[in-house]
C-alpha cells in the first residue's frame, strides 16, 4: 500500500499543480490562458510568446505543500524566449519536479506565429512540444528483487506531450484558448496510457481586460477527461507606473496571492512571488505552496548607419535598416492643428545590393495607426540611403512616436511583413518620439479641505542685528561669535548692489596699547572685519581711514559709574568697529526744507521728488533693503498732524507716479517734535544693517488628529504632455509656502502634505492655501492647475504673540541708534489699528530695557523714559489713523475695539531672550548676554509685544 501512495501521489501532483503556471500567473489565480508575451506563455499558452520584443530568460522555483510531514516536494524551471522574428517566435523551457521518490524532467520547445494583424490587434497561434523523463527511487521504502514491475521496466520512463493554443490581442482585451496534452504523455513505468497513468487532455479558455491601466482582471474555465469543469479568476493591481504589482485569485478551492516588482529602464530585472493557500481541510494542516521567479529582459542590439559589420559577419547577405534623419532636431515638438513634415532614412547597411522593397510608418500613441500608405523603396546599392518623408497634423496633445519599419508592407502591424532574407532584422525599425504641445489639463484634489484643531499658540520674535564688532585688548582678529551677524550682512550686500558699508575702527585709550596710533590698530581692526565679510561673499565694503576720531568713546564713564565692572564693560565697547551705509549716487537728502511759519512744502520740491520717481523706483527695485524715508520735524504737538499730512500726501503722489503699492516699511513717514521745523526726503540703506532677522510665525501647543496628519493630494492629468513638474503649496497671494514634490516627467498620482510650511511650522489659520501643480511641457511652456482652497480652522482658542524690536538706544540715552528702526513705528501703529478691526482681544505692551551698567535706580528711570517716549510716538500715529484728536478719545476707541495699550520699564531685569522654532522644535536663545558687549548693546532696546487672543466658540 505504501508503494502505491508513493507512486500515485506524484501522478496526482503532476496532473493538478506541477505545470499550472509561473509565479506571475499563479499569484493571479493560476490564469494562464491570456498570458503576457514572453516566458509566461511556455507551458501555459504557447501562442502568447508571439510579439515578444526582447530576449527574455526566467528562472523559477516552487516549494509545494510547505508544512507536509516528511514532504520535500519542489519544482524548478528555466525558460528562454527569442525576440519575434520574420518567421515567428520561439522559446525553450526546462522543468524539474521532485519529491524524493520521483524526479521528473521536461525539456520543451514552443513556436508561435501571428496572423491577421491590423491596427494593434493580433491573432496568434502556437504549439508546445515536450519530452518527459520520469525517474523513480523506491529502494529506501521497498525491496523489489522479485518485483515484476521494476524488473521488467527499470526505474525510469520517457514520454512525449503536445499542447496547442490560440490568442487574440487588442489594446484592452486578451482572449485565448489552449488544448493541453493533445498527445497524452505517459507517466507510468508500464509505458501504458491507462487512467491515472498519463496526463489527461485538458481544454481551457480565458480572457483578461487591460483597459483600466492600473487594474487587470482575468478569468478562465478548464475541462479535462478526469475532472469536472473548473474555474479560476484573478486580479492584478499596478502601482508606480507598473513597477509594483499586487495579485490575488481563486482556483482549485483555494486562494492565491502574488507580488511582482518590475524593473524599469536601466534595471531590466523582474521579481515575482506567489502563494497558494489551499481549501479549508488542507489549510488547517498548514499546507501552502510558495513560488518565486526572476526574469531578465534584454533589448536586441540596434545598429546605426555608421556601424560596420565585423569581419566575422561579412557574409555577403543583404541588410536593410531604418534610421532617424540626422537633420531632425533632437526633440520633436508639434502643435495641435498644425501640419508638419517628418523624415527618416532607409539605408542598405549590408554588403550586396537590395531590390525593390517597401517601408511603413506607424503612429504610436493614444491611437496607433498607419500614417500613410507604405513607401516604395527602390533598389539600393551597398551603403546607399533613401529618404522618406510624410506629413501629420496632430489633433490632441500628448506623447507620440513614429515607428519607421523597413522591408515592411504594413499588413501585419505591429509585426513586420517583409520579403528580404537579410543578415539581421533587429535594425529594421526605429522609433522617433515627439511631443504634441497643448494645454495640460489636470485635477488636483486634496483628501481634506480643512484641518480643525482645538487650540493653538503662535509665536514670532525678532532677532536684532548689532552692526558692531568688538575686540580684545590690543587685538585685531575677529572672534568667531560675530560670524552669524557678518554672514547676514554679507548676503545683504550681495542682494543690494547700490548700498555701500563703511567700516570705522576705534580704540580705547585706557585699555589698548599706547602704540595704537603707530600700529594703526584702528585701521587693522576695520581691515580684519572687511576681509572676513569678503570671505563670506560680501560686496561693496570699504574702510574709512581718516576724517574721524578713532578714540571717540562709545561709552563715557562718569562719576556716577564707579564700579570696576562698569569701567571694564565700557572699555570692551570702546574697542570696536562700527558700520554705516551710503547709497551710490545719492550722497545727501533728495529734499531738505526748513519752515519758520506754518508747516509747508513748496510745490517745486514736491515736483522734484516725483520727477525722480523712475530713477528712485529702479534703485528700490534693485536693492530690497533700501527705504525712501519721508521725515519731518514739528515744533509742537499741534503741528505734528499737519507735518504728517504733508509728508503722507507727498508719499502717495510719489507712489502713484511710479505705480508702487503702499508699503509703510519701505516708504515710512517719520515725524518727531523738535525745536525747529523741517521736512526731509532721503534714501536710507540702514535697513541692511538694522533690519532684524524676522522669525517666521511658529505654532506650538496644538495637536493634529491622527487620521489627518497626512493630507493626500490626488493628481489626475487628463490631457497634455509634461517634461517636468513641481507641486507646491501656495497661499492666497500665490506666495510659495512649501514644495512637496518635483521631478522630470509626469507627476505622481498621489503626494502627501503634513499641513506645514518649509520651516516645519503649521500654516497660519488666518490664510487659505491651495496646491499648485506647475507642469512644464517640452517646449518650456508652463501650465498651472490648482486645488480647491485648503485651510486650518481653530475650534476654541487662538493666541498670537509677536515681539518686535522697534528701537535700539545709545548708552544712557533715549535717542535711537538708527533712524531705520525709528521709522518702523508708523507701520506698527497701522498694524495695531488693523488688529482692532479683527474682533479679537489685543494686548499691546511697549517695554523699555537697559543694560546692567550703572545704578538700579538710574536704569529703572531710563527704561521707563524709553518706553514712555515710544508709547507717545505710537499714540500720535494711532490718533491720526483712527481720526481722534486727544488721548481720552483714543482711549475710548481702544476700549471699544478690545485693545489695551500699556508701557513698562524693566531696567536690566529682562535680558533679551527670544523663543524660536528650529529643526522641528522650539528653543529659547539668550541674545542679550551681558557677558559680551554686543549682548549689552542688544539689551538697550524698546520692544513692542502684541498678543492677539481669539475665542472662536464665542463667534458661533
Amino acid at each position: 500500500m505504501r508503494i502505491k501512495v508513493l507512486l500515485y501521489m506524484p501522478l496526482f501532483l503532476f496532473a493538478s499543480i506541477a505545470f499550472a503556471g509561473t509565479p506571475r500567473t499563479e499569484g493571479g489565480g493560476g490564469v494562464f490562458v491570456p498570458a503576457m508575451s514572453g516566458t509566461d506563455g511556455i507551458g501555459g499558452n504557447p501562442a502568447a510568446i508571439a510579439g515578444n520584443a526582447n530576449y527574455r530568460i526566467s528562472v523559477d522555483a516552487t516549494k509545494y505543500w510547505l508544512g507536509l510531514e516528511d514532504g520535500n516536494i519542489f519544482g524548478s524551471r528555466v525558460a528562454f524566449v527569442l525576440p519575434d522574428a520574420k518567421y515567428g517566435s520561439m522559446g525553450l523551457e526546462l522543468r524539474q519536479f521532485g519529491n524524493g521518490v520521483q524526479n521528473r524532467f521536461d525539456i520543451g520547445a514552443a513556436y508561435a506565429y501571428s496572423i491577421g494583424q491590423n491596427d494593434g490587434k493580433a491573432l496568434s497561434l502556437g504549439v508546445y512540444g515536450r519530452w518527459i523523463r520520469n525517474q523513480y527511487n523506491v529502494a529506501e521504502f521497498y525491496r523489489f528483487d522479485d518485483d515484476p514491475l521494476f524488473d521488467r521496466y527499470g526505474n525510469s520512463a520517457d514520454g512525449f506531450g503536445l499542447d496547442a493554443g490560440a490568442l487574440y490581442r487588442s489594446r484592452s482585451v486578451v482572449v485565448g484558448f489552449v488544448g493541453r496534452n493533445l498527445v497524452e504523455p505517459s507517466l507510468a513505468l508500464s509505458g501504458g496510457t491507462g487512467e491515472g497513468e498519463s496526463e489527461p487532455i485538458e481544454l481551457s479558455a480565458g480572457a483578461a481586460y487591460r483597459g483600466f491601466g492600473w487594474i487587470v482582471p482575468s478569468a478562465q474555465v478548464s475541462w479535462s477527461k478526469t475532472s469536472d469543469i473548473d474555474g479560476a479568476g484573478g486580479l492584478e493591481l499596478r502601482a508606480f507606473d507598473g513597477a509594483l504589482c499586487l495579485r490575488g485569485g481563486y482556483r482549485h478551492g483555494g486562494a492565491t496571492f502574488g507580488l511582482g516588482i518590475v524593473g524599469k529602464k536601466g534595471f531590466p530585472l523582474t521579481f515575482d512571488y506567489a502563494l497558494y493557500y489551499p481549501n479549508e481541510t488542507l489549510s488547517k494542516a498548514g499546507l501552502t505552496t510558495h513560488s518565486i521567479g526572476i526574469t531578465a529582459s534584454i533589448a536586441p542590439r540596434v545598429r546605426h548607419p555608421k556601424e560596420e559589420h565585423p569581419p566575422e559577419m561579412a557574409t555577403g547577405l543583404p541588410d536593410i535598416m531604418a534610421a532617424v534623419d540626422p537633420e531632425l532636431p533632437e526633440t520633436l515638438l508639434a502643435e495641435i492643428g498644425v501640419e508638419k513634415t517628418y523624415r527618416a532614412i532607409i539605408v542598405n547597411v549590408g554588403d550586396v545590393p537590395i531590390g525593390e522593397t517597401a517601408a511603413s510608418v506607424f503612429l504610436l500613441g493614444q491611437d496607433s495607426s498607419m500614417v500613410d500608405t507604405p513607401f516604395k523603396i527602390p533598389k539600393l546599392e551597398a551603403g546607399e540611403r533613401f529618404p522618406i518623408e510624410w506629413k501629420w497634423t496632430p489633433q490632441k496633445p500628448g506623447s507620440y512616436s513614429f515607428l519607421v519599419s523597413a522591408d515592411d508592407d504594413g499588413s501585419r502591424f505591429p509585426l513586420r511583413n517583409g520579403k528580404i532574407s537579410e543578415l539581421s532584422i533587429t535594425n529594421n525599425t526605429v522609433e522617433i518620439p515627439l511631443y504634441v504641445i497643448g494645454p495640460v489639463e489636470a485635477a488636483v484634489t486634496p483628501e481634506y479641505s480643512s484641518l480643525e484643531i482645538e487650540s493653538i499658540t503662535y509665536i514670532a520674535e525678532d532677532e536684532p542685528l548689532i552692526p558692531v564688532v568688538f575686540f580684545e585688548k590690543g587685538k585685531s582678529s575677529v572672534a568667531a561669535r560675530f560670524d552669524p551677524t557678518l554672514d547676514v550682512l554679507a548676503r545683504r550686500t550681495e542682494e543690494n548692489p547700490d548700498v555701500v558699508i563703511t567700516l570705522k575702527g576705534y580704540v580705547d585709550r585706557s585699555s589698548d596699547p599706547a602704540t595704537w596710533a603707530s600700529d594703526s590698530l584702528n585701521i587693522a581692526r576695520a581691515v580684519a572685519v572687511r576681509r572676513r565679510m569678503l570671505d563670506l561673499g560680501a560686496d561693496s565694503v570699504v574702510v574709512e581711514r581718516e576724517g574721524y576720531d578713532p578714540t571717540a568713546p562709545r561709552i563715557t564713564i562718569s562719576a556716577k559709574y564707579e564700579s570696576m565692572q562698569d569701567m571694564i564693560w565700557a572699555q570692551q565697547e570702546n574697542r570696536r568697529v562700527e558700520m554705516s551705509t551710503s547709497v551710490k549716487g545719492f550722497d545727501g537728502d533728495i529734499i531738505h526744507h526748513r519752515f519758520s511759519d506754518g508747516p509747508d512744502l513748496p510745490r517745486a520740491l514736491c515736483d522734484s521728488v516725483v520727477a525722480l520717481g523712475p530713477e528712485l523706483a529702479d534703485y528700490l527695485d534693485r536693492n530690497p533693503e533700501l527705504s525712501l524715508i519721508f521725515e519731518g520735524f514739528a515744533r509742537s504737538e499741534d503741528e505734528w498732524k499737519k507735518v504728517y499730512e504733508i509728508l503722507d500726501g507727498l508719499r502717495r503722489r510719489f507712489l502713484a507716479g511710479v505705480g508702487i503699492d503702499m508699503d509703510l516699511e519701505r516708504f515710512p513717514v517719520l515725524v518727531e517734535v523738535k525745536k525747529r521745523g523741517a521736512i526731509r526726503v532721503y534714501l536710507s540703506g540702514e535697513g541692511l544693517l538694522y533690519r532684524p532677522v524676522e522669525a517666521a510665525l511658529a505654532a506650538k501647543d496644538f495637536e493634529i488628529p491622527a487620521n489627518e496628519k497626512r493630507n493626500k493630494i490626488s493628481i489626475d492629468v487628463a490631457d497634455g504632455v509634461i517634461a517636468r513638474y513641481s507641486i507646491v503649496i501656495v497661499d492666497r497671494d500665490s506666495v510659495d509656502i512649501r514644495e512637496i514634490a518635483a521631478g522630470d516627467g509626469f507627476p505622481p498620482k498621489e503626494v502627501y502634505w503634513d499641513w506645514r510650511d518649509r520651516n516645519g511650522n503649521l500654516v497660519d489659520p488666518k490664510k487659505t492655501y491651495r496646491v499648485e501643480l506647475s507642469a512644464i511641457d517640452p517646449a518650456g511652456g508652463v501650465w498651472n492647475s490648482y486645488s480647491p482652497e485648503i485651510r486650518v480652522r481653530v475650534a476654541e482658542k487662538e493666541r498670537r504673540r509677536e515681539s518686535t524690536i522697534i528701537v535700539q538706544f545709545a548708552f544712557d540715552e533715549v535717542v535711537s541708534t538708527s533712524e531705520f528702526l525709528e521709522s518702523r513705528i508708523e507701520s506698527m501703529a497701522k498694524r495695531i489699528e488693523k488688529l482692532g478691526e479683527s474682533g479679537s482681544r489685543i494686548d499691546v505692551k511697549i517695554i523699555g530695557h537697559t543694560d546692567p551698567m550703572g545704578s538700579d535706580r538710574r536704569n529703572t528711570i531710563l527704561s521707563q523714559q524709553r518706553a514712555e517716549r515710544k508709547e507717545r510716538d505710537i499714540r500720535r500715529y494711532l490718533r491720526h489713523f483712527v481720526g481722534v484728536d486727544s488721548d481720552p478719545a483714543l482711549e475710548r476707541w481702544l476700549s471699544a475695539h478690545h485693545i489695551t495699550l500699556v508701557r513698562q520699564g524693566m531696567a536690566d531685569k529682562d535680558p533679551y531672550e527670544v523663543e524660536r522654532y528650529r529643526d522641528g522644535r522650539f528653543e529659547k536663545v539668550l541674545l542679550g548676554n551681558n557677558v559680551f558687549p554686543e549682548g549689552r548693546a542688544a539689551n538697550r532696546r524698546v520692544i513692542i509685544q502684541i498678543e492677539e487672543i481669539r475665542e472662536h466658540r464665542s463667534d458661533r
